[in-house]
């Protein structure tokens, strides 16, 4: 029988570490080797798990595709750190220091709004990915 849990628990403690040996994710989860190296199998398979063969060693790691945010959210966050950066710059330098805070307060707002978006589609994008795992 296949654990389903076990897939999920794989594919959190790839996001929370980044890239990991199959010794490091068995360890970590506290489970045999030849268990998590069934289940990295199966879920690299199905595109899920990114598998990097290195001359030391194989990395495991969460195909970044599956959860990648929206272009526009991307840009917007990215747009409105820029402007931030550049009002702060402005005031420091002691440039439109006036000019600068009607620069920077908007922009301070869109960064705040777009980061939560950002949040949210990769927050729902990710519990897709891990309810889909428990339904397979």
């Amino acid at each position: 029988m296949v654990d389903k849990g076990l897939d999920r628990r794989i594919v959190e403690v790839l996001l929370n570490h980044g890239e990991l040996t199959l010794p490091r994710i068995a360890k970590i989860l506290n489970s045999n080797v030849g268990t998590i190296s069934y289940h990295l199998s199966k879920l690299a398979e199905r595109g899920i798990v990114k598998v990097e063969k290195r001359k030391y060693g194989t990395r495991y790691s969460v195909n970044k595709g599956l959860i990648s945010v929206s272009l526009r959210t991307s840009f917007q966050f990215t747009a409105s750190l820029v402007l931030t950066i550049f009002g702060v710059f402005l005031i420091v330098n002691r440039c439109f220091v006036l000019s600068s805070l009607f620069l920077i307060v908007p922009s301070v707002i869109g960064l705040i709004e777009s980061a939560v978006k950002l949040r949210h589609e990769f927050r729902g994008k990710l519990e897709s990915l891990l309810r889909d795992l428990e339904k397979s």
